[in-house]
């Protein structure tokens, strides 16, 4: 079955409109992570949402996001029936990675800066997608996937991607119709999809489209044998 008729099941059968309203919440009100004030902790609180579509960071499966671990500078939780979850950290900054891990799903992570919502993806769909691009996994690398938006948060389409280190394949771009990858530039979801990223050293990635406007994401370290998500806006 190819990876669109199994993408297309996912959504009609099992997702959810998701509410992006969980925040991370520092002890001078809500924010982008850090601890402030004096205090010693800081509480972050968010979901974690199973996607249904790796090209989709809305569309979360009903199912599957209860029972998983989320680590954050050294602190640890479970995530409820429904993905939600809270956690009280030290040395916490905007570039600190919240991981989380599970029976049955990739190895994920995002900054805590991007972590309302913490997208993970289950070991069949992340299976059928490198099957449907025809990506050979190599040892000691990761996956990047970015979400490119414009100045007013929407999806970036006709957005072009590179990565310092360059990688052996991709990126590869959201499609549409019959084709959930191109090579060419982000559709109408603005997705990047990096695969075989090095876990060795940090990455840069560039992002840039028809009007020249380029954006870039530094310091990316990726997950050995996971997903890196990333978000980027064109400025």
């Amino acid at each position: 079955m190819k990876l669109s008729a199994i993408l297309l099941l996912l959504i009609a059968g099992c997702t959810t409109a998701d509410d992006p309203s969980y925040t991370v919440e520092t002890p001078s009100g809500t924010g982008a992570g850090g601890s402030t004030g004096g205090s010693t902790s800081t509480r972050i609180a968010g979901r974690v949402c199973v996607l249904a579509d790796p090209t989709l960071m809305s569309a979360c499966a009903i199912t599957g996001a209860g029972g998983l671990t989320v680590t954050a500078a050294g602190a640890s939780t479970t995530t409820s029936q429904n993905g939600t979850f809270s956690l009280a950290a030290d040395s916490v900054s905007p570039t600190t990675n919240l991981a989380v891990t599970g029976t049955g799903i990739v190895p994920s992570q995002v900054s805590v800066a991007n972590a309302s919502i913490v997208p993970v993806m289950n070991q069949q769909l992340f299976a059928s997608m490198v099957l449907a691009t025809r990506i050979t996994t190599e040892p000691q690398t990761g996956m990047i996937i970015a979400s490119v938006v414009n100045g007013q948060g929407v999806p970036a389409a006709g957005v072009t991607a590179t990565s310092l280190p360059v990688g052996t394949v991709g990126p590869f771009f959201d499609g549409t119709g019959a084709t959930p990858f191109t090579l060419d530039a982000t559709g109408a979801r603005g997705v990047v999809m990096f695969p075989n990223v090095p876990t060795t050293g940090a990455t840069r990635l560039s992002f840039t489209n028809s009007a020249e406007t380029e954006t870039t994401v530094d310091g990316i370290q990726v997950v050995d044998g996971g997903i890196t998500f990333v978000d980027a806006t064109l400025r």
